[in-house]
């Protein structure tokens, strides 16, 4: 049993490019907010461990893992948690600290 929602937004709008997870999206998925640490990473992967133990799904268990090694390697990369100077935002309650 595989939910797709979860599976078009794990892959297409709650990641960026870079593998680091947008902090807050729009409901139809555009990108509002990333952050410099890893909160959204860590629950993504605790969020879909469960659901692989939930429905059976190894996919979610293989990506939960995935995400947790991205996670490991952006806390032990130097500079992997700056965002890049490029990144602004149009949503006034958004603040880049």
């Amino acid at each position: 049993m595989r939910h797709e929602a979860l599976s078009t937004s794990s892959k297409n709008t709650a990641f960026d490019n870079d593998g680091h997870m947008y902090f807050s999206v729009t409901a139809d998925g555009r990108p509002l907010r990333k952050r410099r640490y890893v909160f959204s990473e860590t629950f993504a992967a605790i969020a879909m461990s469960e659901y692989a133990v939930a429905t059976g799904d190894k996919h979610y268990a293989q990506r939960a893992l995935q995400i947790f090694d991205d996670t490991l390697r952006f806390l032990n990369t130097p500079d992997t948690l700056r965002l890049s100077s490029n990144l602004r935002y149009n949503c006034k309650a958004t603040a880049l600290s």
